[in-house]
């Protein structure tokens, strides 16, 4: 993939950051779940980039799950 999609990529999942309210900001599964929902009424990505934006997504929810679960499991 070229950086100027990958700038594109990344510049729309950063937009979809930005239009996050506080409320979905702190909710670590509503604010995937928003940010899916804007890549994918992004008119400016094809098919293509918004597919890799909404895989690029799910690794970072996925990493996000994993780290906030052994976080919290650590007892002391």
């Amino acid at each position: 993939m070229s950086y100027g999609k990958n700038e594109k990529i990344n510049n729309a999942i950063i937009r979809s950051y930005a239009l996050m309210d506080s409320n979905i900001r702190n909710d670590t599964h509503k604010s995937y779940v928003f940010s899916k929902q804007i890549i994918h009424d992004d008119e400016s990505l094809t098919e293509n980039e918004k597919s890799e934006a909404i895989t690029l997504l799910t690794k970072h929810y996925d990493l996000n799950k994993l780290l906030y679960r052994n976080l919290f499991s650590i007892t002391f």
